[in-house]
């Protein structure tokens, strides 16, 4: 991204928010599990990393692919792992605290990894009709998916 280098644990934030994974399939994440190259970068996830045990093939989001090529390129076997630590929960709500993000919104709503995945889902809802953003979110329900579509 423009040349310089991010800290770890950034780049692991923007993965996840463009990447709609969970904190345990990140820290799963080998190689072998995504081809960030190409004009068809790609996700496909082992079952065993899959919360839902599918093993999926989603695409990519070319910001995404982005920045993960690096980390991909510099992966010495396709079983090497592409993070070496995702932080502790409390290390993000230190960080969120830093930079003064609430950890909960004037709505109830908690800022945690999880919420990622949410951020992933209203960043594509704005760009995708619901149907693709489905795809992308393979495990999300219609109904999770509608009630995120409404928040937009």
């Amino acid at each position: 991204m423009n040349g310089r280098a991010l800290s770890p644990r950034r780049t692991v934030y923007l993965i996840a928010s463009l990447s709609g994974l969970r904190r345990k399939e990140l820290r799963r994440l080998e190689k072998r599990d995504c081809t960030p190259t190409g004009e068809k970068a790609t996700w496909h996830l082992r079952p065993e990393i899959d919360k839902a045990g599918r093993g999926d093939k989603i695409p990519m989001l070319p910001e995404c692919a982005e920045i993960l090529l690096p980390i991909w390129e510099s992966a010495p076997t396709p079983t090497s792992r592409l993070f070496k630590r995702i932080s502790h929960t409390s290390v993000l709500h230190n960080d969120l605290k830093r930079v003064g993000i609430p950890r909960q919104d004037e709505r109830g709503r908690w800022a945690d990894f999880h919420s990622f995945r949410y951020t992933f889902c209203t960043f594509v809802g704005k760009k995708l009709p619901i149907q693709k953003v489905k795809m992308l979110m393979p495990q999300f329900t219609n109904p999770v998916t509608a009630d995120i579509y409404t928040d937009l």
